[in-house]
């Protein structure tokens, strides 16, 4: 693994991923407002979209996007014949579908639920103790729930090209700030089976 150090702690990423923090700023000039990134997105979104009924069957099963940003992920879904669907993020006033899609701010708000599946795209990396959440997820999840998730791969062809020029090219991949981890398979597969996980599946876009 690659990881920021010293750590940065809970009150520093609050800041960080407040109204007016560095991240907001960041989505608001660069994410939301360029029409290329919403057609990149849709394309993402289609092919999370396959991952998901790939490891999820049934229609009726509760799935939560923890981190939904827009909810976009979550809308595909329900075009996709999904129905109970959760997404939660600290910033969803700018999403719709609000009457069809149950969107929280915050984990707390989710206390008395569970779910059959909760998707994780592009968060783990943002978190100073990604172990502990998904231990934390897992007593969210309904017996034989999945966790499906995403994140950045620190053996990537992409990295290593990095590495290999130096220069400045690695503090502007890594972000330091935004993205405190950058994770190995191998770390999953020695992990995930003492967290009391089975790993179904893995894959890599060498990014």
């Amino acid at each position: 693994n690659i990881y920021i150090n010293p750590m940065i702690k809970n009150k520093g990423l609050e800041l960080i991923y407040s109204d007016n923090g560095p991240y907001s700023l960041y989505r608001k000039k660069f994410v939301i407002r360029k029409k290329s990134n919403k057609i990149r997105n849709s394309l993402v979104n289609k092919r999370k979209f396959k991952q998901l009924a790939t490891l999820v069957k049934k229609k009726n099963s509760k799935i939560l996007d923890y981190g939904c940003g827009d909810g976009s992920f979550l809308k595909s879904c329900l075009k996709g014949g999904y129905k109970d669907l959760f997404g939660i993020d600290t910033s969803i006033k700018d999403v719709d579908l609000k009457k069809k899609i149950n969107f929280y701010k915050n984990f707390d708000q989710i206390k008395t639920l569970k779910f059959d599946c909760v998707t994780l795209w592009g968060v783990l990396e943002h978190l100073n103790e990604p172990i502990k959440f998904l231990l934390k997820l897992k007593k969210k999840l309904n017996r034989g729930g999945k966790i499906l998730f995403e994140v950045p791969n620190s053996e990537s062809l992409l990295m290593k090209y990095i590495f290999i020029q130096k220069k400045n090219h690695v503090r502007r991949f890594l972000e330091p700030g935004r993205h405190l981890y950058f994770f190995s398979i191998n770390y999953f597969l020695k992990n995930m089976n003492k967290l009391g996980f089975k790993i179904l599946d893995y894959e890599t876009n060498g990014l």
